[in-house]
């Protein structure tokens, strides 16, 4: 019987021994499962954090792309503005050198013109004082023109009322030498001598 409880007994510790080394085991692989468990978990935060800064970054680089799309739409419109001026001023230096050309020509057109009313004040007896020179532009001629124009027919228009007055005092001395009331009798008379006294000038001058 003691034989029997000794190798109950034996059995009984072997099986404790093996529980214990099982149980051994279990803790061991549960400390590893809680190790590894703390080590997925530390790289979770690192993850979870390297995301959030990703994230940041990322509307970061959003606000970023934005502002830098708002930029270049800025920049684009100015440029087109900026294109839109240029094009604007060469236009307006094409009608410049356009209108240069032609007020060139137009100079070089009223030149003649100028010497000819020169010609034509001194011919009347008027000076053509402050005449413009050829270096002179369109508009000093333009305008030198219309004066000196403006001038002859003055002189023109005093001329032909000087002449007016003169042929009328003629024809009314040529009238009172004949005794005629009448300017209807002037022509029967014209063919006829005319006086040559100076009471008939004088009449004449009288009447201017």
């Amino acid at each position: 019987m003691g034989q029997w409880y000794k190798m109950g007994l034996a059995a009984h510790l072997s099986a404790k021994k093996s529980a214990l080394e099982r149980l051994d085991g279990y803790r061991l692989r549960l400390r590893k499962a809680e190790n590894d468990l703390r080590h997925k978990e530390d790289e979770r935060r690192v993850v979870a954090d390297t995301l959030r800064r990703v994230n940041a970054e990322n509307k970061s680089l959003t606000g970023e792309n934005k502002s830098l799309r708002a930029d270049l739409e800025a920049a684009n419109k100015r440029g087109a503005e900026r294109d839109r001026q240029l094009a604007a001023a060469r236009e307006r230096i094409e009608s410049l050198e356009t209108r240069l050309v032609s007020a060139e020509a137009a100079a070089s057109a009223l030149r003649p013109a100028c010497y000819t009313l020169r010609l034509a004040l001194n011919d009347l007896g008027a000076h053509a004082e402050h005449a413009p020179g050829s270096d002179r532009t369109a508009f000093d001629f333009s305008e030198w023109t219309q004066e000196a124009a403006g001038s002859i027919v003055e002189v023109a228009g005093a001329y032909g009322d000087c002449c007016a007055r003169v042929l009328a005092g003629f024809i009314l001395s040529l009238l009172h030498t004949h005794g005629c009331e009448h300017v209807r009798d002037f022509p029967q008379h014209v063919a006829g001598e005319w006086p040559s006294n100076s009471q008939f000038s004088g009449a004449a001058l009288k009447a201017f």
